[in-house]
């Protein structure tokens, strides 16, 4: 009897077997992300932030799993939409709470390794963008 196909192998028959290197990366990028999260839904909360706050944190959430589970099948078009959804969501955490600018680094992770390279340096651009100009608007406000 035949070994069963693999996850990867299933979802794309084109794609490469993906390492264990690999795998492991992806699930510290992941929990990276969910770790930042937290920590800063946790700070955002402790600081005095409402219930939107938390709902934008676990539809952000959401968005990233969501996207994770299936971004093998989705296709080019399909992960740049999910990783300029991410980082919108995170944006809108950002414009919350300022402890939610760390986010920003595990989503430029993601686009760097789902994202071909003329899309992930566009990301880059955009994403630093984002980022300067909410730190920017934080600072107005002190």
């Amino acid at each position: 009897m035949a070994p069963a196909p693999s996850r990867t192998a299933a979802a794309s028959p084109t794609a490469p077997p993906r390492s264990a290197v690999t795998r492991a990366m992806e699930a510290g990028q992941a929990l990276l992300f969910v770790a930042l999260l937290g920590i800063g839904t946790a700070r955002a909360w402790s600081d005095g932030a409402g219930w939107v706050t938390l709902v934008l944190a676990a539809a952000v959430l959401a968005v990233f799993a969501g996207g994770l589970a299936v971004h093998t099948r989705i296709g080019d078009l399909g992960r740049a939409v999910w990783v300029v959804a991410t980082l919108a969501g995170a944006v809108a955490l950002f414009a919350h709470h300022r402890d939610f600018l760390w986010l920003a680094f595990p989503v430029w992770l993601l686009a760097a390794h789902v994202l071909s390279l003329p899309l992930a340096l566009a990301f880059t651009a955009v994403s630093l963008a984002a980022v300067i100009t909410v730190l920017g608007l934080s600072l107005i406000h002190i």
